[in-house]
């Protein structure tokens, strides 16, 4: 039964990105293992990739500066009039 005002998703639009991540990690891993020269870049760029994702959603996530601390140059907020 669909709940009103709630969308569905298929099994593999929910699933995609991490089985994708899971599978890139995998291949970075075995190629790891299996040779050196191009197996080794092969590794650094698939283990590296899930990596990025992370700082990607990281980053949209939290921006680096929010709407209250924009002008307190590091400082605490409400801490605009005090002398340090």
């Amino acid at each position: 039964m669909k709940t009103p005002g709630r969308p569905t998703y298929a099994f593999w639009q929910i699933f995609r990105w991490p089985f994708l991540i899971g599978l890139s990690s995998s291949i970075g891993l075995v190629s790891a293992l299996v040779g050196d020269g191009p197996w080794d870049a092969l590794s650094w760029a698939t283990l590296v990739a899930p990596l990025a994702v992370i700082a990607w959603f990281f980053r949209a996530m939290h921006p680096r500066f929010p709407a209250g601390l924009r002008g307190n140059r590091g400082r605490f907020p409400g801490a605009e009039g005090r002398e340090s």
